[in-house]
C-alpha cells in the first residue's frame, strides 16, 4: 500500500504536539526565560540583527547598478537612514501589530525590547493580562485545555518568526524600501537636471544644438558628458561641453 505524504504547511509552521503534558513542557522550556533587573520574564527571544546587508538590501524592489556607490556613501553618512529600518522593522512589535497565524489575534500580544542594546524581545501581555509575564507550571495548570493549546501554537509561530536571522531580513527588507524612495527621488533629481541643462545647452549653445537631434536621449547625452569628465552626473557644467565635444562626435566651438 502506497503511503500517503503529509504535506508541509506552506507558512511553515508545524505543531505536532497533542497531549497537555507535551505542550506544557514545550510552554515552559526554559531556553526562553530572559531576566532583566531581577525580574524573570517567561517568554523572550534573542533578535539581535548580525547579518544585515547595508549596502545591498534584499527586499521587493531591484535596484540600480549605476547609484550602488552613491547609496553606500549616502548610507555612511546619514545615520537616520539604518534607524529608520530599525524603527520600520520593530514597528508592527511596539504597536501590537504582531498576529500568529493564522492571523486573527492581532491587537492580543503585548512586546517590549529589552537589553543593553534592545536585542531581547519579551511577551510581556497576551489578552490584555500582564500574567504572561511570568507564567509557572501551577498557573498553567490552572487554564482549560484549550487555552493551554492556544499558547503552544502562538508560541510555535513566536519561535519561528523571532530569530535573529529573521530580524536581519526583517530590517533589510525596509532598507531595500528606503532605498527605492532614494532610487525615486535621484532619478527625480536627475530628470529635472537632465531637462534644465538641456535648455541651456540649447539656449547658449546653439552651435551644439544638433546634440538634441542625434539618435541619443538628453539623459545619455548629460550622462556621457559626466563620464568623460570623470565628474558626478549632476556636477556637468556648460563649460564641460567644450572639453568634451569630441567624444560626443560633435565639434566643440573651437573646431566648429
Amino acid at each position: 500500500m502506497a503511503r500517503i505524504q503529509t504535506k508541509r504547511p506552506k507558512h511553515g509552521y508545524r505543531w505536532p504536539l497533542r497531549s497537555r503534558k507535551a505542550m506544557t513542557e514545550y510552554i515552559l522550556d526554559d531556553s526562553r526565560s530572559y531576566c532583566d533587573h531581577h525580574t524573570r520574564y517567561t517568554f523572550s527571544w534573542n533578535v539581535k540583527a548580525h547579518s544585515v546587508d547595508w549596502d545591498r538590501p534584499e527586499g521587493e524592489y531591484a535596484f540600480s547598478e549605476q547609484r550602488q556607490e552613491a547609496w553606500e556613501a549616502h548610507v555612511a553618512k546619514h545615520s537616520w537612514v539604518s534607524e529608520t529600518a530599525f524603527e520600520d522593522a520593530r514597528r508592527h512589535l511596539v504597536d501590537d501589530e504582531y498576529t500568529t497565524y493564522p492571523g486573527d489575534d492581532q491587537g492580543d500580544w503585548k512586546f517590549e525590547f529589552m537589553g543593553r542594546s534592545g536585542g531581547h524581545l519579551v511577551l510581556v501581555g497576551w489578552s490584555g493580562s500582564d500574567h504572561i509575564r511570568s507564567l509557572d507550571e501551577e498557573t498553567l495548570s490552572e487554564w482549560t485545555f484549550a487555552e493551554v493549546r492556544q499558547l503552544y501554537r502562538a508560541l510555535v509561530c513566536m519561535d519561528h518568526d523571532f530569530t535573529p536571522a529573521k530580524a536581519s531580513e526583517n530590517i533589510e527588507y525596509h532598507l531595500n524600501f528606503l532605498r527605492m524612495q532614494w532610487e525615486e527621488e535621484q532619478e527625480e533629481k536627475e530628470q529635472a537636471y537632465i531637462e534644465k541643462t538641456a535648455a541651456r545647452i540649447e539656449a547658449e549653445r546653439p552651435d551644439l544644438y544638433n546634440l538634441f537631434e542625434s539618435e541619443k536621449s538628453k539623459s545619455q547625452i548629460i550622462r556621457e558628458l559626466a563620464e568623460a569628465r570623470g565628474i558626478p552626473f549632476v556636477e556637468v557644467q556648460l563649460s564641460d561641453i567644450d572639453t568634451t565635444g569630441m567624444f560626443l562626435g560633435v565639434p566643440t566651438r573651437g573646431e566648429a
